[in-house]
């Protein structure tokens, strides 16, 4: 009986054994935990202590305000020393301060300042966008919330003719002093005209100025700063520009490269510390039911749960953003880089037809490009007409925006003829607006007549235009500035050639000309001259006259006269030569108002 019970209570007491020596086992584990924790985060200290303050190498004042921020120093005090230091060097004020790490979908706003909230800056910001930024960028709130948009509203035409203007003489003025003295030895760079800007285009279309610029739109928006930093982090420093914003942008860059990798770690400590909290946090106790020791157990083993897979429309527009850069920059003809933004809308829309329709003053050229499936018909060579570029133009506002129409409204775009052609689809155009100027058109086509896009598939498209024709821009200049070197080139090559041909017409006189400056001293000479002053032309160049005279043994009070005449004056002198003294006949004519030389003197023999 005696050993029945005590067989019983080993069986009862058992679980609470096994309990109390699994929680010893967790206790034991959490001290560990918490040893190690500290044991880094004061090495971490101590490191930032040796490293910090007058310690620290180098003299670059960003690399020193970011090692002297302490590894322990929260992210607070880090954006606080981030913003004090862009104020101590620059006109910029620190806003806000996002950051996220790579598998996130968002960039969340670790610091914003107070005068943020009056701004409109969002708390959260999509992860796209550092890899929009390619360096520091003017954006506005707007799109520091939904990514990036078209940008600036067109600049005044009266404002770009008069900067044009003032640099196109700043340019004559600077070729002008840099001429050199001789005529017959100019310099090239004194010969071309490259610096001379070519004059604003007219504005195409009907005539009408562009609209004026929106002051206040350009002074609200924010300069964007990308960093990147160890442990997968990454974010955008968010900042109010000053008067000059492009004038700080390489500091901003600087700051965003020094203290990016050192916010990613104080990024990673913060992430590490709030896991370490919530792991010790204390539980509250669950009641739980005895069970019998004879009831059977089984454990539950649950499936792992799959990591979340994204949409393929998501997928679809990752794969293309990814492809933009390369795509739109690359490209070194304006017709590659069409074909590169067609390839670009249809991939990420999954379109069944999509094409550019270029515009060249008020009339459209046939369609060239395009990309399109096996369902639907070309539509190259195809000319949409002024009917079309009318509607387009009075749909469109001042920056890039998509038009988006349904099936059955498409024949308020298109002309009957085209519209059978092309047959009834969904679309989406999406006009590129320069100086207030339609240049062109790209059209997204659907046959789905029920077609939704989404929000992100219209700011996919109009990010895609909007780089295009930056891009498309560029392209222009480029060949802008080759035909300007091509012309001035042509104008150095005629100027060489005329030079030539008047030097040799100059040297082959047999009256001797003789250039004087304001002091006497001979400008240029010609062979005549030097063989009446017994010397080289080139050996009398920077010389005075009147010691060239007297060590002749010539009459130097004649070339005083020379010097000084205040009118066109013609008298003789004396000179010595190898057969005795001989008379010439001296012609002066001052006042010629030239860089070269001040009076022209011409010398002839007596016969």
């Amino acid at each position: 009986m005696r050993e029945g019970r005590d067989e019983s209570r080993a069986t009862i007491g058992r679980p609470f054994q096994i309990r109390y020596f699994m929680g010893s086992l967790l206790v034991i584990v959490v001290c560990v935990v918490c040893l190690l924790a500290g044991a880094a985060l004061g090495w971490l200290l101590s490191r930032s202590r040796g490293s910090g303050g007058l310690a620290v190498s180098g003299t670059d004042p960003w690399t020193l305000a970011a090692e002297a921020v302490p590894y322990g120093a929260s992210l607070d005090e880090f954006s606080s020393a981030l913003r004090s230091a862009l104020g101590q060097h620059t006109d910029l004020v620190l806003l806000a301060v996002y950051a996220g790490r790579e598998d996130d979908d968002a960039l969340q706003a670790f610091w914003r300042h107070e005068a943020a909230r009056g701004d409109g800056i969002p708390a959260a910001a999509p992860a796209t966008l550092v890899l929009q930024l390619p360096g520091p960028t003017l954006v506005d709130s707007a799109e520091l919330g939904k990514g990036l948009r078209p940008g600036l509203p067109p600049a005044d035409p009266t404002i770009e003719a008069t900067q044009l203007e003032d640099e196109r003489i700043a340019d004559e003025r600077r070729v002008a002093e840099s001429m050199f003295e001789n005529p017959f030895e100019l310099e090239d760079e004194a010969l071309t005209e490259s610096a001379v800007q070519a004059p604003p285009m007219p504005p195409a279309g009907n005539g009408q100025s562009a609209a004026p610029v929106d002051e206040a739109q350009l002074a609200a928006r924010l300069l964007a700063v990308p960093w990147r930093g160890a442990f997968s982090w990454r974010g955008v420093f968010v900042a109010r520009p000053g008067a000059d914003p492009l004038r700080h942008f390489t500091d901003a860059g600087r700051a965003a490269a020094t203290f990016g990798p050192r916010l990613a770690i104080h990024c990673e400590i913060s992430r590490y510390s709030r896991a370490l909290a919530r792991a010790t946090e204390p539980r509250p106790a669950v009641e739980r039911k005895q069970k019998v020791a004879d009831e059977p157990h089984a454990p539950i083993e649950l499936p792992p749960v799959p990591p979340p897979m994204p949409s393929p429309v998501a997928a679809r527009l990752h794969r293309a953003e990814v492809r933009m850069a390369d795509a739109l920059q690359s490209p070194r003809r304006e017709p590659d880089l069409l074909r590169n933004a067609v390839g670009l809308l249809a991939e990420g829309l999954a379109t069944d037809r999509c094409y550019v329709v270029e515009i060249e003053g008020l009339h459209t050229k046939p369609v060239a490009v395009e990309r399109r499936s096996e369902a639907v018909a070309s539509a190259a060579g195809l000319d949409f007409g002024s009917q079309f570029l009318s509607a387009v133009r009075s749909r469109s506002s001042t920056t890039i925006k998509a038009i988006v129409m349904a099936s059955g409204s498409s024949g308020e775009l298109l002309s009957e003829e085209v519209s059978t052609r092309l047959g009834p689809m969904s679309r989406v155009v999406v006009p590129v607006i320069e100086k207030g100027h339609t240049s062109a058109v790209y059209v997204c086509e659907w046959i789905d007549p029920a077609k939704r896009l989404t929000d992100d598939d219209i700011a996919f498209a109009e990010r895609v235009v909007a780089r295009a024709a930056v891009a498309c821009e560029r392209l222009h200049q480029y060949d802008a500035l080759a035909q300007q070197a091509a012309h001035a080139r042509e104008a150095q090559e005629a100027v060489e050639d005329a030079l030539v041909q008047i030097q040799s017409l100059v040297a082959a006189l047999p009256e001797a000309l003789v250039g004087l400056d304001t002091d006497g001293k001979i400008a240029f000479a010609n062979r005549a001259a030097g063989r009446y002053f017994h010397k080289q032309e080139f050996e009398l160049i920077g010389r005075s006259v009147v010691d060239l005279v007297r060590s002749a043994g010539g009459d130097a009070s004649a070339w005083e006269r020379a010097i000084n005449a205040p009118a066109t004056d013609r008298f003789a002198a004396a000179i010595a030569t190898p057969d005795g003294r001989s008379t010439v006949d001296i012609t002066v004519i001052p006042g010629l108002q030239s860089a070269i030389c001040d009076r022209l003197v011409t010398l002839s023999f007596r016969a």
